[in-house]
């Protein structure tokens, strides 16, 4: 990676703090439901100005300010006077003892703290695990420094007590050679807080695997009711290497101080501080007197301040409630209507697809939305194959491909619809961003061969036979339009079926739709997929009359030729005659 792609992948263009210079001429094109009366509301960090700082934080941070020289060029980890007050208070708050000295450094904010804790511990080819969604510069730094970013998907949409981080796939991550696990709880941005027994186990993994744990507990002053905190540090078994980052920027309102604080291993402490000491060499000296008024509040300042942000929260969601904006099916309703624009989006932006694959939605047969996540998690047992590779079928048109549909749902697999003119240029990019994933349409080939298993059905044929078979079908189908293959499937499936092979058929609709010219006017070319172990096929070898071989076989390629919308005409008059015959 050179280093001007280093620094785009930043995109700090678009990050907090950057609202007025970022071009929102686009943004029509994600919203949802109706524009809302009333003020324009900013969401991308906290209002700083919402309530007033801790009491006695300005006159505090003056006298530090008169004290000169002594309060500005501090030690680089920090005023050892502070670190001492401030050792005690975490200490109490945490559970765990701080030692002032070799556990904690000061730093330029928790960001500041982030970059130290993730410049000291990963380096180039360094595998990182983070959950997702989770606070947006984790991600960012881990790949500036070079790591290797092992996703974790985080539950946030069920109840409380189901959501959580998947705990198999950070144990996963940790046995395919994660070193470092960084995380937030309470989770920025859903507020979800860890329970007890994640925490617990998050400590008994990286203790067991000795992985490096970063947790950011930035709001873990800030608990609404019936909400419980549990400190990774107060954990009994402990990992070797832990850094727990905190600040008094949010619940305090004192953001523009620009103050954090990380405390864990002393030997990263140390890191951490060789580290600051040639970017920014300390914290703000003067700021750091801001610091002796953390968790020396007046008595029930904090309660109140709690109860303030939690009247927000309550009454932001009676406004979300009252549009229909908070409800997964209100957004399901309108999918449809918007989905279009939404794969626009995906295909001519980077991060609009990084933003959009996590809530864009894919509807079923059955009427039912999946994200691409809770697809993968749903068919991840019955449709991954042979080889490890997760297959995804879909249709474009229900009516069309129903028997396809049916032999598919028969099977126990899930099918999608996906029917936009833009959906194979959309399947393509989504393919290259995911290992592992391929989307087949129903109709691409027989279903026992859509996903290959390793049990293959047994053919009631010899090899001869099946040359023989071949050969006779061979003489009456035209060669110019259909491929023929011999398959041993079940005796009650159909003897023939036409398949359009995926990647002709991709190739052919992004063509049309003026996404790929290089193949030139593609042919129209089928599989004819014969089933060696229909009762039909036996007879069509086992007859001596070559008119009931040719009708036999015409009447099943009619057949299969239906199933694809294919019979039209002359043809399809020709076949309904035949079929009264065969009735008579």
């Amino acid at each position: 990676m050179t280093l001007d792609e280093k620094f785009k992948a930043l995109q700090t263009n678009n990050a907090p703090g950057q609202e007025v210079r970022q071009n929102l001429g686009d943004i029509n094109a994600i919203m949802i439901g109706e524009k809302m009366d009333g003020l324009t509301v900013d969401f991308s960090h906290g209002d700083v100005d919402a309530f007033p700082p801790t009491p006695n934080s300005d006159i505090i941070w003056k006298d530090g300010f008169i004290r000169g020289a002594g309060q500005a060029y501090t030690e680089y980890r920090g005023s050892a006077e502070i670190r001492n007050k401030l050792a005690d208070r975490l200490g109490k708050f945490t559970g765990q003892p701080i030692e002032a000295n070799s556990e904690l450094i000061i730093t330029p904010g928790t960001q500041g703290a982030l970059f130290l804790a993730l410049g000291s511990t990963v380096t180039a080819e360094t595998k990182v695990a983070v959950v997702e969604p989770d606070y947006f510069a984790n991600r960012k730094l881990v790949k500036f420094f070079g790591g290797k970013i092992i996703p974790i998907p985080l539950n946030y949409k069920a109840s409380q007590s189901e959501n959580r981080p998947d705990l198999n796939r950070i144990e996963n991550a940790f046995k395919e050679g994660a070193k470092v696990f960084v995380f937030s709880t309470p989770n920025n941005p859903t507020g979800i807080v860890y329970s007890k027994k994640v925490i617990t186990k998050i400590a008994n993994l990286a203790a067991t695997h000795n992985v490096t744990l970063i947790v950011d507990q930035l709001y873990s002053r800030m608990l609404y009711g019936g909400e419980e905190y549990t400190h990774l540090c107060s954990c009994i078994i402990q990992p070797e290497n832990l850094i727990t980052i905190m600040g008094p920027s949010k619940t305090e309102s004192l953001s523009g101080f620009r103050l954090g604080v990380a405390f864990g291993t002393p030997k990263l402490i140390e890191r951490m501080e060789s580290l600051q000491a040639i970017v920014s060499l300390r914290a703000a000296g003067y700021n750091q007197a801001a610091l002796y008024s953390w968790f020396e509040e007046p008595a029930g300042w904090i309660e109140n301040r709690i109860k303030e942000h939690e009247s927000i929260r309550d009454e932001l969601l009676e406004i979300f409630r009252a549009g229909n904006l908070h409800t997964r099916k209100e957004f399901e309703k309108k999918w449809n209507d918007i989905k279009v624009v939404i794969e626009y989006g995906m295909l001519s932006e980077e991060k609009f697809y990084e933003k959009a694959e996590k809530f864009a939605l894919y509807p079923t047969v059955n009427d039912q939305y999946l994200t691409l996540e809770e697809l993968k998690k749903k068919i991840s047992k019955t449709q991954t194959d042979k080889d490890g590779k997760l297959v995804i079928l879909y249709t474009s048109n229900k009516d069309e491909q129903h028997s396809y549909i049916e032999a598919a749902k028969d099977k126990g697999y899930e099918i999608l619809v996906l029917d936009s003119p833009i959906i194979s240029h959309l399947i393509q990019k989504i393919e290259t961003s995911n290992d592992k994933i391929t989307f087949s349409r129903v109709d691409a080939d027989v279903i026992d061969k859509l996903i290959k298993k390793e049990n293959e059905e047994l053919s009631k044929l010899d090899d001869k036979e099946k040359e023989k078979l071949k050969k006779i079908i061979e003489e009456n189908v035209p060669k110019e339009k259909y491929t023929v293959q011999l398959e041993s499937m079940d005796s009650n499936a159909a003897p023939f079926v036409i398949t359009f092979p995926e990647f002709m058929r991709r190739m052919k609709e992004m063509q049309q739709s003026g996404g790929n010219s290089m193949f030139g006017n593609m042919p129209e070319i089928y599989n004819l997929i014969i089933n060696v172990n229909n009762p039909i096929n036996s007879e069509i070898l086992k007859s001596k009359s070559k008119d009931k071989k040719e009708r036999l076989i015409k009447q099943s390629l009619d057949l299969a030729k239906l199933s694809q919308n294919l019979l039209k005409g002359e043809d399809l008059t020709s076949f309904i005659k035949r079929s009264i015959d065969f009735i008579k």
